[in-house]
């Protein structure tokens, strides 16, 4: 018997709807292909402008952090107070030095900060521990270890009456000290500002401290302005009347003092002296830890503004 035949005849007309099937899976399989690269291109680019922009914005983060380190590092370790010339001062010929020789001359010194701050009384200040004591000693400080040292920073820790009776010593330092000189070493007289600024106290330290600033000898206290008034504190029960008191010109600004025609050679002292007053409404427990930055800054007119 015939075995039976499954396969059918395979016409042309076959063959070519075959190959046109095939020749339309490929390209449709191409254009797939073409889709993938593109997107998986796009979404590579799109990846390294993320990468890129993520390692921008890290640098300038860490750039921040650091310029923010180096100011904190500033704010900790500077002195409580810091002097220094202008540039066209500078130019004039006005200079600093921690001792009347200028031996090592400047145009910015600082003095040593202040540790572990307690509040005291003017009285604590004088050479006998009494409100008509003298503090003149503190402007005409001279090392006891070196006589040619008469400034630089010479903060004290002084005691009241009972505790110096009974000798028992305070912790830390109390007052702040700090000498300096300013001269003239160019060739025409000058007429020079120095202006001395709070850079900031924390826990409001400074709305009860004292400043007194010596100069060339003559001393005048300084203190924050009555709320809503242009006068300073009424120290009169716990600072003599007879030194001259005058506010702040406000809560930035401490003082302002000129001198004019600053001759070549010569010479203004200066000493600056805080502390935080016991009398004061305003020293309580809660400025307890506080501190306080200072700048004094020598400046001199353009000769056009003059």
């Amino acid at each position: 018997m015939a075995r039976k035949q499954n396969n059918q005849d395979f016409t042309p007309q076959d063959l070519t709807r075959l190959t046109d099937k095939e020749a339309k899976q490929v390209g449709k399989e191409g254009s797939y292909g073409d889709f993938g690269l593109a997107r998986d291109a796009a979404i590579l680019d799109k990846t390294k402008r993320r990468k890129r922009f993520l390692f921008w914005l890290t640098s300038l983060l860490v750039a921040f952090l650091f310029i923010l380190w180096l100011l904190m590092f500033w704010w900790t370790r500077a002195g409580d107070l810091v002097v220094d010339v202008d540039r066209l001062a500078e130019q004039k010929g006005i200079i600093l030095c921690e001792t009347s020789d200028f031996s090592d001359p400047e145009t910015v010194i600082s003095g040593d900060a202040i540790k572990d701050v307690t509040n005291i009384t003017y009285a604590w200040l004088t050479d006998n521990m009494s409100l008509d004591g003298d503090i003149s000693y503190i402007d005409n400080y001279r090392s006891e270890k070196d006589s040619k040292i008469d400034g630089g920073s010479h903060n004290g820790d002084k005691m009241n009456r009972k505790d110096k009776i009974a000798g028992t010593e305070t912790a830390g330092e109390n007052y702040l000290a700090y000498t300096f000189y300013c001269k003239n070493v160019g060739n025409e007289a000058v007429d020079y500002t120095a202006t001395l600024v709070n850079n900031g106290a924390a826990k409001s330290m400074d709305e009860a401290v004292r400043i007194i600033v010596f100069k060339n000898g003559e001393p005048t206290v300084y203190a924050q302005k009555k709320h809503k008034s242009d006068t300073p504190e009424d120290d009169s029960k716990f600072i003599p009347k007879t030194l001259k008191s005058e506010p702040w010109k406000n809560s930035k600004e401490i003082m302002t003092t000129k001198s004019e025609n600053f001759k070549p050679n010569d010479v203004d002292k200066y000493t600056v002296l805080m502390w935080v007053e016991g009398n004061d409404p305003e020293c309580v427990n809660d400025i307890l830890g506080g501190h306080m930055k200072m700048s004094m800054t020598f400046s001199v007119k353009d000769d056009e503004e003059v």
